[in-house]
């Protein structure tokens, strides 16, 4: 028995010790340039983020992703454009308000979880009949206020062409 724990003891510290630095290689931190402070439904947002080994060196990871999962239980994915090594580029539009989870995705690995961001409700949109209606209807109201400048200039030069009615003298 002894003879195990002589044993048993170097071998376990040396495995330990062998396993901490195959450990370490997998750290990886996602950092974006800027996020906006709010996010409102249905706008577009441009994310441009790193992908970075120890949060130093850039990483390749081949595609990157970012995952968002709202609130009604809609999984949306945003793929991103590598912009240099380790850079990208994602457009985001999150349809609906309210709190979205999200994190980004290297291949289909999760390679960091962002949490929660609260989506707020569109800014005053403005109705799709409305501006199809203006599409129609603002040509031809020009058109119409133009007819009108026509006809009061021309009915307004035949006033002046006309000449006064000579007075009678008794």
């Amino acid at each position: 028995m002894k003879r195990l724990f002589r044993l048993a003891i170097p071998t376990t510290l040396i495995v330990l010790t062998l396993a901490a630095p195959a450990m370490g290689g997998g750290v990886t931190v996602v950092s974006f340039t800027e996020v906006p402070s709010d996010f409102d439904a249905g706008t577009p947002y441009r994310l441009e983020y790193s992908i970075l080994g120890h949060g130093v060196e850039p990483r390749e990871v081949g595609q990157s992703t970012l995952r968002f999962h709202g609130p009604g239980g809609e999984t949306m994915t945003f793929p991103g454009e590598s912009t240099a090594t380790g850079q990208w580029t994602a457009e985001v539009i999150l349809p609906t308000a309210g709190e979205w989870q999200w994190e980004v995705l290297g291949g289909s690995d999760v390679l960091q979880s962002l949490g929660a961001m609260t989506v707020l409700p569109a800014q005053d949109a403005v109705p799709a009949g409305l501006l199809d209606s203006l599409r129609v209807g603002l040509p031809i109201a020009t058109l119409l206020a133009l007819l009108l400048l026509v006809t009061e200039i021309r009915s307004r030069s035949r006033e002046e062409r006309q000449p006064a009615p000579v007075a009678d003298v008794a």
